[in-house]
């Protein structure tokens, strides 16, 4: 064996069942592939539990997010060393959408798009803010490539908001080009009322999951990473908080965020009208088919709004609830109001997420 040849080493680190990042790196460190799993990519609630490989469709298209990984079909669960029993060719290509922002500081804006980019997005001219602040260095962040941090030339104030534009940015191959907007602004805690339960979805289908939505009526943008949602026990005392997000991500004034520990159930189950504000959390509190006391917390504990939902809000003509939504009527008016809640149309789907 020749001396410049290395034999194959064995991976010998572990992998989570969801939401891990893998790499494929050459000998010099320089990257070749990476991929985020999730069990939403499996598309079947029953594979996604074990025992079953996620496999690539089409190699061709190796940056798209979302559709390109599926449940192996082959019986044993898997293909190691195999032509992917998923393999194929899909016919419609994945545009790259710039979906959000966030600002980790006062002089750093981050812009997350759907699929990786090519080496263009770190051109500074190609992003402009509104409010005239200039960029000093624009980084595309590996390993996958969905993410471009810019450095600005002045710090933004807190709460402020300004918007984000973009011109002539290319994905790669097979995302096509990135055009559009997006608010970017300094988050603020959030206040009691700034953000409020919207609707709730508390006895799904069988195909369908359980979802929270919030709607954010404040003035100022909140970072989710200190937000948390809890349900009283039977005791009425506040039970142990989730986090709504273990990432940066920025809520704006007149956003819809819906939350569930099973998003591909959600959208099975309902049409998800913005798929970006679809955001899984994990370990959140179960909705009981006969109500209960769901609060929004902010991280120094203090109660942004509080839900105390009942069956009996269903308008009287729906004979079984599942798969039908309570939906806030006035976002202005109480949460705590009978009155205030309704069923979600049968010509919205009965339930309307995002």
């Amino acid at each position: 064996m020749s001396s410049r040849l290395q034999p194959p080493s064995c991976f010998t680190g572990s992998l989570d069942n969801d939401g891990d990042t893998v790499a494929i790196l050459r000998a010099d460190g320089a990257l070749v592939h990476a991929v985020t799993f999730s069990k939403d990519d499996y598309g079947d609630p029953v594979k996604q539990e074990g025992g079953w490989s996620l496999e690539l469709i089409d190699a061709a298209q190796p940056c798209r997010a979302r559709g390109n990984w599926t449940a192996s079909r082959h019986p044993r669960g898997g293909t190691p060393g195999q032509r992917n029993a998923a393999a194929g060719s899909l016919p419609d290509v994945e545009l790259a959408r710039l979906l959000r922002s966030y600002v980790p500081d006062s002089t750093t804006v981050v812009a997350v798009f759907s699929s990786g980019l090519d080496s263009a997005a770190a051109v500074a001219a190609r992003y402009t803010l509104s409010n005239g602040t200039g960029l000093l260095q624009v980084e595309c962040l590996a390993p996958l490539f969905r993410e471009v941090r810019c450095r600005l030339t002045a710090p933004l104030p807190e709460g402020a908001m300004t918007t984000l534009e973009l011109s002539g940015l290319s994905g790669c191959p097979g995302t096509g080009a990135v055009t559009g907007a997006v608010p970017v602004g300094r988050a603020l805690p959030a206040t009691a009322g700034s953000v409020v339960f919207n609707e709730v979805l508390y006895a799904p289908a069988a195909a369908g999951a359980e979802f929270v939505e919030l709607l954010h009526r404040g003035r100022a943008p909140v970072n989710l990473q200190q937000l948390y949602l809890a349900a009283r026990t039977a005791s009425g005392a506040v039970g142990t908080p989730v986090r709504l997000s273990d990432f940066n991500f920025t809520l704006f004034p007149g956003d819809h965020l819906v939350l569930s520990d099973d998003p591909a159930g959600v959208r099975r189950g309902h049409l998800v009208a913005n798929d970006a504000m679809l955001l899984r959390v994990s370990g959140m509190p179960a909705l009981s088919d006969g109500g209960a006391s769901l609060l929004l917390l902010n991280a120094a504990g203090v109660i942004i709004d509080e839900l105390r939902y009942s069956p009996d809000w269903q308008f009287a003509l729906v004979q079984d609830p599942h798969g039908v939504s309570l939906e806030r009527i006035d976002p202005d008016g109480p949460t705590q109001d009978a009155g205030n809640w309704h069923s979600a149309a049968h010509t919205a789907g009965y339930g309307t997420p995002t």
